[in-house]
């Protein structure tokens, strides 16, 4: 069985739905207000929840730095966040565009960082190219991490083949459907970070937007059939991915209070339980790409 005390430490609290309507799921039409994001908080911060994962395009470092400031005494509080993409940026100003960018992100928590990302993979050729430049200016703005948030294998390999020694934070999107990165030996400088475990609500949730294709609608309703069938909990099974030891955080996101609870009641299964099922969901979703948003249109 899973160690709660130790379970609770790993949680990273997504945050990008409390400004935006993030998710396939999320229907929130009306952005949290100041006080429904207050209360959020301070209830993650009451359940020992002190790990957050914001970006600066998510609209709420702001508002999440305010809190801190205003509400919390003696808790330490771990902030993650992002640098936006620089692909339209041109070579000779990205430098400079770090620099402003986290200078933003730092002015608008009016905190101190734990971790700053590069939020888009494709801006690693000019990181690595530049490694020891950007990781100097992130440690002279005392920021204990670096690291990447990453989709696509042939970039973690790149990162891998280029940093042997430097301590590195790695997003990676990893759940029931898509396992490309799990059966990974990580390096011991690498911090593995699981992000997109519910993706964005489409494993949870029975209800999503319909802006994905045809194809992955109907294989959405497939699913949600086997789980029927089956009397699994969508929840439950997405939370088999806690079993692997690997792994230093788990970034989860949640639209509201109410979803917190439900979460912190789940029996959690022991190991192996859904072996079987998720086995035959991949086969559900064999080759249709469902398990990259980028690709749902």
């Amino acid at each position: 069985m899973i160690n709660k005390k130790k379970f609770r430490k790993q949680i990273v609290i997504g945050t990008a739905q409390l400004c935006t309507d993030y998710g396939i799921a999320n229907f929130t039409k009306k952005k949290f207000s100041k006080k429904k994001i207050f209360n959020f908080l301070d209830y993650c911060i009451k359940n020992n929840f002190f790990d957050f994962d914001t970006a600066y395009g998510y609209s709420n470092e702001k508002v999440i730095g305010e809190f801190i400031n205003k509400k919390i005494k003696k808790k330490k509080i771990n902030i993650t966040s992002k640098i936006p993409s620089m692909i339209s940026i041109p070579k000779k100003n990205k430098i400079k565009f770090i620099n402003s960018s986290i200078d933003k992100t730092l002015n608008n928590l009016n905190y101190n960082l734990n971790t700053i990302l590069f939020h888009d993979q494709r801006d690693i050729y000019f990181v690595l190219n530049n490694f020891d430049q950007i990781k100097n200016i992130i440690r002279g703005k005392k920021i204990k991490n670096i690291g990447f948030s990453i989709y696509d294998l042939k970039y973690y390999e790149m990162i891998k083949k280029k940093i042997k020694k430097d301590k590195l934070v790695i997003q990676l999107p990893i759940n029931i459907i898509n396992d490309k990165f799990i059966k990974k030996e990580y390096p011991k400088n690498f911090d593995i970070h699981v992000r997109s475990i519910f993706l964005q609500g489409l494993l949870v949730n029975k209800k999503i937007k319909k802006t994905m294709s045809k194809k992955h609608i109907i294989l959405h309703k497939e699913y949600f059939s086997y789980l029927e069938r089956n009397r699994i909990n969508p929840f439950e099974l997405c939370f088999d991915i806690f079993n692997k030891i690997d792994y230093k955080k788990f970034i989860l996101g949640f639209d509201d209070i109410h979803q917190i609870k439900y979460f912190l009641n789940l029996n959690k299964k022991k190991k192996n339980f859904f072996k079987q099922h998720i086995l035959k969901i991949r086969k559900i979703f064999n080759k249709s790409n469902i398990e990259d948003p980028r690709k749902w249109a």
